[in-house]
C-alpha cells in the first residue's frame, strides 16, 4: 500500500513541475492557431515569463522543422525534462 501511495505522489509531483526552456513537450489538444495534430512534439525555446504564462515552442515532424508557435501551459504536456 505504501508503495502505491509513493508512486501516486511521485506522479502528482511530476505533473506539477513547471515547464522550462529546452523541455520536450507535446500538444495535449487541438489549438486553432496551430496547424498541428494532438501529440505533435516540440521543444520550448522561450519561456515568456508573462501573465498569463506562455511559451514559444519549436515543433518538429520526422526531424524536420515545422514551425514556431506560442502556446499556453494548458495546451502542452511534458515529455522529456531538460536536465542541463
Amino acid at each position: 500500500m505504501l508503495r502505491t501511495f509513493r508512486a501516486c505522489f511521485a506522479a502528482v509531483r511530476r505533473r506539477k513541475r513547471l515547464l522550462r526552456e529546452y523541455d520536450v513537450v507535446r500538444l495535449r489538444r487541438l489549438v486553432p492557431t496551430i496547424p498541428l495534430p494532438i501529440g505533435a512534439q516540440g521543444t520550448i525555446v522561450i519561456d515568456h515569463r508573462s501573465k498569463p504564462p506562455a511559451y514559444l515552442v519549436e515543433f518538429f515532424s520526422d526531424g524536420d522543422h515545422v514551425g514556431l508557435y506560442d502556446v499556453s501551459p494548458g495546451d502542452i504536456e511534458l515529455v522529456v525534462p531538460y536536465e542541463g
